[in-house]
């Protein structure tokens, strides 16, 4: 009896045995499965981070800017895109500090910018800056004008961890609105001129880097347009005629030009949008242009106005393209969606640059990168 009553305890005891087996294999295998999923959705978000940072790399690289991107109070290089290379002489490097590859910008007050961004956690913005910037092919430093903004990214907990730099070079466009005040100014002497020699001056004005017209009298007759001018108009006749005549739509620009007519006060008009309708029936074009209006005179009295417009379009783009890209990135890297205008911003390079060679369209594709 006792031998027997030992065997059934031992027997419950190898029962029991195999049960809590049975229950630490499911364990095991439960654990393991929960492993293997968390192991595969962290593969997946890394896939996807990837796919992200693939997509935009990809639209940063068609903007027409240079940008990068500066993490930590040193401002080391963390991304740039071909036009920030160029920009910098292929000089700026991926984990190297920008004071350490671009020393010519420390002394000139750069480099304080973004210690100031960075501590402060407020963008800077600056248009037609004058930099002094080393050519490794000449050796000798290059003047260029720049329009920047450096904007600051945050982490989640809204502490500062590096800097937006968007970038235009317009070094170009300065010097052809200082040729263009040039111009301005000898067209403001032609009008004293007489006959054949007034149309002989005009000759300078066709090749000229903006779009020109002259008016007289009060009624603002159109005495003279060079071919920019009258490129957005396409199809009308609108020498001779009369401001209001050629250009129907234009009512708020003739009570401005009556305003002048009579006070003989310049203004100006800073990215004003000019919509083309092209000939044939084609897509309307919109484009951006700074205009001044300066009254001209004759004989001691006004005699019509002079119109000079400096075409900015892809100024303004650019612009609109950072200003949409700094907030999505910033949104972005605090892990919350681009608000609704961050869409409207990216849309306007579709709708006036023309969508990227992929044909998904930069509202998309960035869309889909930053969130």
């Amino acid at each position: 009896a006792e031998y027997l009553a030992a065997n059934q305890a031992l027997l419950r005891a190898q029962q029991d045995l195999q049960h809590l087996n049975g229950e630490l294999e499911t364990r095991v295998a439960a654990r393991t499965a929960e492993t293997r999923a968390a192991l595969h959705e962290a593969e997946h978000q890394r896939e996807q981070a990837r796919v992200q940072q693939g997509l935009l790399s990809q639209i940063l690289g068609q903007v027409p800017a240079a940008i990068a991107t500066l993490g930590g109070p040193e401002h080391r290089f963390t991304f740039f895109n071909e036009p920030y290379l160029a920009l910098s002489g292929h000089r700026a490097v991926l984990g190297r500090p920008v004071a350490e590859l671009l020393p010519e910008v420390v002394e000139q007050g750069f480099i304080a910018l973004l210690d100031q961004v960075y501590a402060t956690g407020q963008a800077y913005s600056s248009t037609d800056t004058m930099v002094m910037l080393h050519d490794k092919a000449t050796g000798r430093a290059e003047q260029r004008y720049l329009e920047f903004v450096y904007q600051p990214l945050f982490d989640g907990q809204q502490r500062p961890q590096g800097i937006l730099a968007f970038i235009l070079d317009v070094t170009e466009r300065v010097r052809a609105r200082k040729q263009a005040d040039t111009l301005q100014a000898a067209m403001l002497a032609v009008v004293k001129r007489q006959g054949q020699e007034r149309e002989n001056v005009y000759q300078l004005f066709t090749q000229a880097p903006a779009a020109i017209c002259l008016l007289r009298e009060p009624d603002h007759r159109i005495d003279y347009l060079n071919p920019a001018y009258q490129a957005l108009f396409p199809g009308r006749e609108l020498r001779g005629r009369t401001l209001a005549a050629g250009q129907p739509q234009a009512l708020e620009l003739v009570a401005l030009l009556d305003g002048i007519y009579q006070s003989g006060q310049p203004q100006f008009a800073s990215e004003t949008p000019v919509h083309i309708a092209p000939a044939g029936g084609q897509p309307e074009l919109s484009r951006y242009f700074d205009f001044t209006y300066q009254a001209y005179r004759e004989e001691g009295r006004i005699a019509g106005i002079s119109i000079f417009g400096f075409d900015v379009t892809e100024r303004v783009l650019a612009r609109h393209f950072g200003q949409g890209l700094e907030i999505g990135a910033t949104q972005h890297l605090c892990g919350r969606a681009p608000p609704d205008g961050f869409d409207r911003r990216i849309g306007q390079l579709d709708n006036q640059l023309g969508a990227p060679q992929n044909g998904n369209g930069h509202r998309r594709l960035l869309k889909n990168a930053l969130q």
